[in-house]
Formats: C-alpha cells, sequence, structure tokens
C-alpha cells in the first residue's frame, strides 16, 4: 500500500505551532526531530502513540516549546528539500519488490 511520503498535516501542524507525533516513516523524520519539535514513534505501536500523546497533555510547557521549535522549523523549511525527499520517497515506493500497479 502506496502513502503519503510526507504528510501535508504534518506541514500544517507545525506552520500553526502544535507540536507533532507522528509514526517514523516516510520523509516524517526529515522534519520532526524527536524531542525537539515533536515526538516520533515507531509505526504500528499504539502504545507509543498514546504515551507520546499523553506526555504533551500533561505537559503545557513541553507543547508550547516544542509548538514553537516546529514553527521556526516550519518557517526555515527548504521546499527543494521537502520536494526532494518527497520524490525521493515515491520512486522508492515505485520501485519496491512486491509493489502492485
Amino acid at each position: 500500500r502506496m502513502s503519503e511520503g510526507l504528510p501535508t498535516a504534518v506541514i500544517e501542524a507545525m506552520a500553526a505551532g502544535v507540536p507533532v507525533v507522528a509514526t517514523d516513516v516516510g520523509g516524517v523524520s526529515h522534519v520532526v526531530h524527536d524531542g525537539i519539535n515533536g515526538c516520533l514513534v515507531p509505526q504500528r505501536d499504539p502504545q507509543a502513540l498514546g504515551t507520546a500523546v499523553e506526555r504533551l497533555l500533561a505537559d503545557p510547557e513541553l507543547r508550547q516549546r516544542m509548538g514553537a521549535a516546529g514553527a521556526a522549523d516550519a518557517d526555515e523549511l527548504d521546499w527543494a528539500h521537502v520536494a526532494g525527499v518527497f520524490t525521493t520517497v515515491c520512486q522508492q515506493l515505485i520501485e519496491a519488490p512486491g509493489r502492485r500497479s
């Protein structure tokens, strides 16, 4: 199954100053830095996802700090780099063994 390499929602959340909780897949780790502007959790690990959300809900200062860092990062994004990451992920998906057309 193909999925979005760098979800637009991640960048939108960062630009809005909202800390991101996301799975470490595709190009997400190129913009979300665990503990800095959000939380990265392993894919298919709902417990880790819940723990990250609970951590942010319990700590307003952490939410504010991560949100501010994400907003600053979104302002500094190199959109050519983002497009390159997206293109790379798409190419990897296209060339993946066992890919269904």
